[in-house]
């Protein structure tokens, strides 16, 4: 996280080069993703067969929640969600090595419902409780470049 200028006294100067509080009048939304451990309880009874052969030191299986809000009504369906949306999923897969990306959405929430499913995302729960369906997208790594790249040019900035 970048520390607000002068919020924090240990602060190098490499992290004053960006100021969020200079910054502010700039940012219009968010876009996060919440990791967690893929639980093998939902392979459909592999779990049994696939624990006789997991080694100790095996990397966990990651999943992210894809989390993304436009707040600034002035900025929204401009293609901005989408942008934000497909920049972290390929960072996530190709740095954090995320296996899984799903979200969860408001059933009345059709923009961003339909956004999801263009981007390959398929409905894999619904939580009647909180009319929330939730979408998941579980693809390997070359075809989500394939998938990701048809929406822009996204690339690594340094």
């Amino acid at each position: 996280a970048c520390p607000i200028s002068g919020d924090d006294d240990n602060s190098s100067s490499e992290m004053n080069d960006f100021s969020v509080r200079a910054n502010l009048a700039g940012m219009v939304g968010d876009v996060n993703l919440f990791l967690s451990e893929i639980d093998d309880d939902d392979d459909g009874g592999e779990e049994e067969n696939r624990n006789d052969k997991v080694d100790s030191n095996e990397t966990p299986r990651i999943q992210a929640e894809v989390d993304i809000m436009i707040a600034e009504k002035d900025y929204q369906k401009k293609g901005l969600g989408r942008a934000a949306t497909c920049s972290m999923i390929l960072y996530g897969a190709k740095k954090l090595d995320i296996q899984r990306f799903f979200c969860k959405i408001n059933d009345d929430n059709v923009a961003s419902i339909n956004l999801f499913k263009s981007l390959g995302f398929v409905q894999c729960d619904y939580a009647e409780c909180f009319k929330q369906v939730e979408l998941e997208l579980k693809i390997p790594w070359g075809e989500l470049q394939i998938l990701l790249g048809a929406h822009g040019n996204y690339r690594e900035v340094r």
